[in-house]
């Protein structure tokens, strides 16, 4: 730890500072910058990744993002829909068996997801019994 003096609190004049890793005159508590990180879906390298939850992906993309799994920690289990409405995210195809993720992605994958449901959840209210 540096003492007061030594990250400048006081202001003690015009001195040469050489080693300004250690000035810090209000003795904030400093973050350190994320690291790139590659994306699991597009393969692209990122500053910051998004944590998602449970993203229903098909067979092939859920064996596409295993593959490019790096650093990134993640958890996967397998999913099945028994009444038929399940749907791979990121493609938007009817899959009856899939793989539920949970990962960090960017923010272009995650603009896509949110595309490709909102799109889903149309479909589903045109499909929807109306009550009238």
């Amino acid at each position: 730890m540096v003492s007061r003096a030594e990250r400048g609190a006081y202001g003690t004049g015009k001195i040469f500072r050489g080693d300004w890793k250690d000035y810090n005159p209000l003795g904030l508590k400093r973050q350190e910058f994320p690291q790139e990180q590659v994306c699991p879906f597009c393969g692209t390298k990122a500053d910051y990744l998004f944590p998602i939850n449970d993203v229903v992906l098909c067979l092939p993309h859920a064996e596409m993002v295993m593959e490019r799994y790096g650093e990134v920690p993640m958890v996967s289990k397998p999913f099945t829909s028994i009444k038929g409405d399940g749907y791979c995210h990121w493609c938007g195809v009817e899959v009856p068996v899939g793989v539920k993720m949970s990962t960090y992605i960017c923010h272009k994958c995650t603009v896509h997801l949110g595309k490709m449901e909102k799109g889903h959840r149309v479909k589903e209210a045109a499909l929807a019994r109306k009550v009238a």
